[in-house]
């Protein structure tokens, strides 16, 4: 799938263009979350994520915020103006109308286990030199907003310290 960058059209681009721009920034640490355009909890990680980046743990980090279908209002429109209003340098959105990426992250993270049934909301840490790999590169570190009581949720003091476990 391909479109323009939401910072200059009203499309985002898809997987294969996160593919290409994940290994290109596989140089240093990412970050990769999959949220909602339209649930308030996940545009709140969102900006936990842009704040994090900006902290000392975070400046060496790259951000792919892809934008799922999960809710009946998500669409690539919402998406894409979503997208727009939550830019950085060291951002890059894209919208998985699919939801591929959410069903590969489900797998790799084995949330059936805790009874969810879609990927979102969850925020994957890859330190550097992770390429990518079919159908998602497994996350060093992962957090989520889902109430799931033995896993990590994300907060700035979380997002925090797996930044600096991913930086040492």
């Amino acid at each position: 799938m391909s479109g323009a960058r939401a910072t200059t059209q009203s499309r985002l681009d898809g997987a294969t263009a996160l593919k290409a721009r994940f290994d290109a920034a596989a140089g240093g640490p990412q970050l990769l979350a999959l949220v909602s355009p339209t649930c308030e909890v996940c545009l709140d990680g969102v900006s936990t994520v842009l704040s994090g980046l900006d902290e000392p743990a975070g400046d060496a980090f790259m951000a792919h915020i892809v934008w799922l279908p999960v809710l009946g209002s998500d669409t690539g429109d919402v998406a894409a103006a979503v997208a727009r209003d939550r830019r950085g340098s060291r951002v890059e959105h894209y919208w998985d109308d699919t939801a591929s990426l959410s069903r590969a992250a489900h797998a790799a993270l084995g949330l059936a286990a805790w009874d969810r049934t879609v990927a979102w909301d969850v925020y994957l840490l890859y330190p550097s030199g992770v390429s990518w790999s079919n159908p998602l590169p497994s996350p060093k570190m992962w957090l989520h907003q889902l109430r799931i009581e033995d896993q990590p949720s994300l907060d700035a003091d979380s997002l925090r310290s797996a930044m600096q476990a991913l930086t040492r």
